[in-house]
């Protein structure tokens, strides 16, 4: 399913289906059924605290999203599709770092995206505060720190939106989404301060089969 995003010029954001599950995935699928509907990429153990989980795995692939180089990661806790992160790259290289205005400017594209397929935002958060994500002042308070890490995050709950009709809540499969962006600055020390900032943008779906819904 394909949404169109304005704004800051067009662009196409894929986004999963409401009650089924990322692209052509469904929730709770078999790292098996995954590959067979994403053709290659790469599967590798899901650890957790550097331990190997059982049975669990994280399924990769190399995609266009919303018409931009991305990473798309299945993770399979006990091989049941449960989450979808995807990546967005910033080069053809595949590097993940961006810089603040290119990070910025994605991820206003992408919220504006999201909104206009799952309505407004339930909440955010932010390392500065609740509604604002102001890097440079956040950089420079943390100017007195070798490295320092922060995200801001835009929630939706798009199942929670449905709950005033429980026919349609009945047939919707349980599904967040989070869109972030996530900076590392490492500084030198004083008076040069800031030595290396890079962003990363991605978008987190979750979702969770309702074995007594199915087929409703």
């Amino acid at each position: 399913m394909r949404a169109t995003l304005c704004g800051l010029g067009v662009l196409t954001l894929s986004l999963g289906a409401l009650g089924a599950g990322y692209g052509k995935t469904e929730w709770g699928m078999t790292l098996k059924q995954v590959r067979a509907r994403e053709p290659g990429g790469k599967v590798e153990r899901w650890n957790k605290r550097e331990k190997a989980l059982p049975h669990s795995y994280v399924f990769s692939v190399r995609r266009s999203v919303a018409d931009l180089p991305a990473e798309i990661q299945y993770f399979l806790p006990r091989d049941r599709l449960s989450q979808v992160w995807v990546r967005f790259l910033a080069n053809k290289e595949g590097d993940w770092d961006r810089n603040r205005a290119s990070a910025s400017e994605l991820m206003r594209k992408l919220e504006t995206g999201l909104t206009a397929k799952y309505g407004r935002p339930r909440h955010r958060t932010s390392t500065i505060q609740e509604d604002t994500c102001d890097w440079g002042e956040w950089a420079k308070s943390s100017a007195d720190r070798d490295i320092v890490t922060g995200g801001c995050k835009v929630y939706w709950a798009p199942c929670a939106e449905l709950t005033s009709s429980p026919a349609a809540f009945a047939k919707c499969e349980w599904l967040e989404v989070e869109l972030e962006d996530s900076a590392v600055i490492q500084h030198e020390p004083r008076p040069k301060w800031k030595l290396e900032e890079s962003h990363v943008v991605t978008i987190l779906y979750k979702g969770e089969p309702r074995a007594s819904t199915k087929g409703l």
